[in-house]
């Protein structure tokens, strides 16, 4: 993962767990990439070359069961409460942070 944050001692890089219908009608193609970089993130997280300074906000896991209030009606863009929801976990990600 090429993140500048992450070069510097003392640095964090907080990431979004990606939360997003498939890109065409049918196809679970798009969501099964989507599960393979969000996978890929979480596992970069445990990394022990990282020591805690990638935080991972998992918008994918926190939206799952809160769709139909912190998501609009086209699935993709979030409402003003999913906003606020995910403002809150980058917030606890950055708290989290033991760099």
């Amino acid at each position: 993962m090429a993140s500048h944050a992450l070069r510097w001692p003392g640095s964090a890089a907080a990431q979004s767990a990606i939360s997003r219908r498939p890109l065409s009608a049918g196809s679970s193609a798009s969501a099964r990439s989507y599960a393979a970089v969000n996978a890929r993130l979480r596992a970069l997280a445990l990394d022990p070359a990282l020591s805690g300074r990638l935080l991972i906000a998992d918008w994918a896991a926190a939206v799952h069961g809160h769709r139909k209030a912190w998501l609009a009606k086209d699935r993709v863009h979030a409402t003003t409460a999913g906003y606020l929801a995910r403002a809150q976990l980058y917030a606890d990600a950055l708290n989290s942070c033991t760099a």
